[in-house]
């Protein structure tokens, strides 16, 4: 399923809004709109994922942790970052659809324990 306002991003990978028509037809895609319900889930998710993330980094070869700061504004860095963007498609398959195709399984399963994955 495509939000609405991804139909641009969308059309930008078809040389004709007719071919991109027939692909939505013969896939059975859906065009759906803003969905309250999933914006909640992906804000609870979100909120999740910012409770769990650490300001320190971790050697791969001697366990030290250290923070490391941003070299522009002194923020600390971290490891692992996910946009908002993630959790409204976890949200939104949840709540919406049947399955998700990635190949992040981590993620989409901690954050979304009764999502059905495709992995590839």
């Amino acid at each position: 399923m495509i939000q609405r306002s991804g139909l641009g991003r969308a059309a930008a990978y078809f040389p004709s809004s007719h071919v991109l028509e027939v692909f939505l037809a013969d896939t059975r895609l859906e065009l759906l709109t803003g969905d309250q319900e999933v914006w909640v889930r992906a804000g609870q998710a979100w909120g999740m994922f910012a409770k769990r993330q650490k300001t320190v980094m971790v050697c791969a070869k001697c366990g030290r942790s250290q923070q490391v700061p941003c070299m522009q504004c002194q923020a600390p860095l971290r490891s692992r970052q996910h946009i908002v963007a993630d959790f409204l498609i976890g949200a939104h398959t949840e709540l919406r659809a049947d399955q998700l195709l990635t190949r992040d399984r981590g993620y989409y399963s901690t954050y979304f324990p009764n999502l059905s994955l495709v992995l590839s």
